[in-house]
């Protein structure tokens, strides 16, 4: 593992001048090395890291293995203004954020405000979207408005997870890791040539599992897990090159999650019995069957490239994709089972297809294509709360059950370029036309049922719906970039990106009429100035971001206690999504690697936003009047400031060479909804130490990771059903005064072993 070779394996951007003091002169920095270009393809096609215009973090495979990155969420400390978190009561479904945008509610038919790729495929769902790290050529996180390139959904950025190529010579790797909480994993890969230089096979698997950070309490289910992680994947691989201008590759790829349940930590004290709250945060007193999960994922993809000349590529990307959730949620964590919601079986289907034209001339260069894709979202979902513990007993058990199904047809035309005045000037142009249809089948009841019994009986109320509707929309965006000189460019850009409308699969018409309707598109347009820059002789790079986003139309989910039997307690909730109002987030990012010495290097990322609504009509219940309540809500899941600083050192040792690396990432509070509550989370920091040998033949690698070694404790998300109601901004339901928090993961330490050959 050379150093040179490591500093490449560490785009983040460059200025620990303003956060060590230290000089950019070369009399300053004794090193005779320098940073290694970092090629990206933002763009869609491959371009240097320092030539594009747009925010990007990219992490390669072997970083994230030296940083002991094993799963998605991880990458957000590397990044700022990013945030991504397992959502509340699941383990590989996705919370995304980027500078004050996203989706905090996983709900199937919901669409992420932050595109993730699977190596140009769009994973369309947040379900099984939280990925484990293997097998990975690199990860890049694009901040801002996509919409020109990738598309709806991407209007706080993508995430593109980009797999490693089998083409070369027969390779193979594996990777034994152990650690706290009896973690036990394996990963393995390899590929070979089947005919020289024109075919390969590949193959690379998973198998990850560890105890869980806490356990289920109670005589149900004493002693099971309760955060453990139990997920095996695998990929298949084969790629192809018939002749020099004709490339294929395809992949298979399929993971299996059959972790248990994950039971929240009731805050509040239990609402019969008045018990305390437990000790550990990671405990849980959930009367659900914790092995009651399954959550299932599959993708198959097609990539043909052709070079029609030495200037223009046409490239073909064909895929599918399909996934299937069997899940529970206990909404107030006790054993008496007050408020239980079991979900059926929650499955996704897609299909996509994208033809590219990659054009690269000496004054223009870009790309032109057209997308297509079709999915499918189903859910189902039962709520029973047990009446008969807060009321009269007449009613023993209310229960409900929701089903919803919703279909997205998208079709679009799109094209960005770029053009080369001068050696000083260029200029971006590029637009996407979207049209997309959605059609929704739902249905809601909700009936007594006998305690003890099995049988659904006395129905109170059944309602169905189904509509369809069309969005359309034209993304474009715009660029001029200067080069001040060969080693820095300035650039100012406009982009705008939507999120399509469509409609809400929970819609309870019978309690709230008005939730059938469909939510319009909302639409976020963002101006940004930038600097990319390497300084001292490339030994310094700074990047370097001012942003302010216009965010219009957004949507507001909302979740309101109803009372079906009239005795003045919720039964259930209903949700509805509203376009409610807008919003806005001035912000600023910094990235920088700095080449202290030969052995020594500091990194540092910074992101400050001030991301509030601007305005937010809702009904005020006191005055029967529409008002302004965007003084009351705030922007979820986007904290004021994030800031990451390392430092990594290399020396010689034992005959090889060792990496010693220490990380120390703060995140400001965070806000789990769109209004306060009692779960939001403070202000935080996490400090990380890591340590990794490479044998002298760099076949052999020892690693030693150390994560939140000060134990912080953190809420991630959480469900805040205590009634809160202050008139004015949705009333919140008041199901068993249920305050469930979710917690990240405590102190951990892993050891690995990885031999290559």
């Amino acid at each position: 593992m050379s150093q040179t070779k490591r500093y490449f394996l560490h785009p983040l951007a460059a200025a620990i001048t303003f956060s060590c003091g230290i000089s950019a002169t070369a009399a300053d920095i004794e090193t005779t090395r320098a940073l290694e270009e970092v090629t990206v393809t933002a763009q869609k096609r491959e371009q240097s890291l320092q030539d594009v215009p747009v925010a990007v973090t990219a992490l390669t495979g072997d970083e994230l293995d030296n940083m002991g990155i094993q799963a998605l969420d991880q990458v957000a400390r590397q990044s700022p203004n990013v945030t991504l978190e397992a959502s509340r009561a699941t383990n590989s479904t996705l919370t995304a954020y980027i500078r004050g945008i996203g989706q905090q509610d996983p709900l199937w038919g919901f669409e992420p405000g932050v595109g993730v790729y699977i190596d140009d495929v769009y994973f369309a769902r947040p379900q099984a979207a939280l990925l484990d790290v293997f097998d990975v050529e690199r990860i890049e996180v694009l901040r801002g408005p996509q919409g020109t390139l990738y598309g709806k959904n991407t209007i706080g950025g993508a995430i593109k997870y980009v797999t490693r190529s089998i083409a070369g010579d027969a390779s193979s790797k594996i990777n034994l890791a152990v650690g706290s909480h009896n973690q036990r994993d394996i990963k393995a890969s390899g590929s070979i040539p089947l005919v020289e230089d024109k075919l390969w096979v590949g193959a690379a698997f998973a198998s990850l599992s560890r105890d869980g950070y806490g356990e289920y309490v109670g005589p149900q289910f004493e002693g099971e897990e309760n955060g453990n992680k139990d997920v095996f994947a695998y990929r298949l691989s084969m790629e192809a090159q018939p002749t020099d201008a004709l490339n294929l590759v395809l992949n298979y790829d399929n993971t299996s999650d059959d972790s248990n349940l994950r039971g929240g930590y009731r805050m509040t004290p239990g609402f019969v019995d008045g018990a305390a709250p437990l000790n550990n945060v990671h405990d849980t007193r959930s009367g659900m069957d914790p092995t009651n999960q399954q959550v299932n994922s599959e993708g198959l993809a097609l990539t043909v490239s052709y070079d029609v000349n030495e200037s223009i590529q046409f490239k073909s990307i064909t895929a599918s994709r399909e996934g299937d959730q069997q899940t529970a949620i206990d909404f107030d964590s006790e054993q008496l089972g007050l408020v239980e919601a079991p979900f059926f079986v929650t499955s996704d289907e897609q299909f996509s297809q994208e033809f590219q034209l990659i054009f690269t001339g000496e004054k223009l260069s870009g790309v032109a294509g057209l997308y297509y894709f079709d999915g499918d979202a189903f859910g189902a979902f039962d709520l029973d709360v047990y009446k008969s513990l807060y009321n009269d007993g007449t009613n023993p058990l209310i229960g409900t059950r929701t089903i919803g199904d919703v279909n997205t047809v998208s079709k679009a035309l799109f094209a960005n370029g770029t053009y080369q005045f001068n050696d000083a000037w260029s200029m971006t142009l590029g637009g996407r036309y979207s049209k997309d249809e959605k059609t929704t089948n739902g249905f809601f009841s909700s009936y007594n049922v006998l305690a003890g019994a099995g049988d659904f009986n006395n129905q109170i109320t059944a309602t169905d719906f189904k509509d369809s509707v069309t969005f359309s929309d034209f993304s474009p965006r715009a660029s001029v970039e200067y080069f001040a000189s060969e080693d820095v460019m300035l650039f100012a850009s406009f982009s705008k990106g939507f999120k399509s409308g469509g409609f809400d699969p929970r819609a309870n018409i019978t309690a709230l009429p008005q939730s059938a309707e469909p939510f319009d598109s909302e639409v976020v347009e963002t101006v940004e100035l930038g600097v990319k820059s390497e300084l001292a002789d490339g030994r310094l790079r700074l990047n370097a971001t001012l942003f302010n986003n216009d965010y219009t139309d957004m949507h507001v989910k909302t979740s309101v206690g109803i009372d079906i039997d009239g005795d003045g307690n919720s039964d259930s909730f209903a949700g509805q999504v509203i376009n409610a109002g807008s919003a806005s987030g001035l912000g600023g990012e910094l990235e920088a690697i700095a080449l202290l010495t030969d052995n020594l290097s500091a990194n540092l990322t910074v992101g400050i936003i001030n991301a509030e609504f601007d305005e937010v009509m809702l009904l005020n219940r006191a005055t029967e009047q529409v008002e302004n309540a965007a003084d009351l809500m705030v922007v979820s899941y986007t904290p004021e400031s994030t800031v990451n600083f390392g430092l990594t050192y290399d020396t010689s040792a034992f005959g090889g060479e060792l990496m010693l690396n220490a990380n120390a990432s703060y995140r400001g509070e965070v806000h789990m909804y769109e209004i306060e509550t009692l779960l939001d989370q403070e202000g935080y920091t996490l400090f990380d130490i890591n340590a990794v040998w490479v044998s002298p033949a760099q076949n052999w690698t020892l690693g030693l990771h150390g994560k939140n070694l000060t134990d912080e404790e953190y809420r991630t998300s959480g469900y805040p059903f205590t009634g809160i109601d202050d008139g004015t901004t949705p009333a919140q339901p008041n199901l068993a005064n249920s305050l469930i928090g979710y917690y990240g993961a405590p102190r951990t330490v892993t050891a690995s072993l990885s031999y290559q050959f």
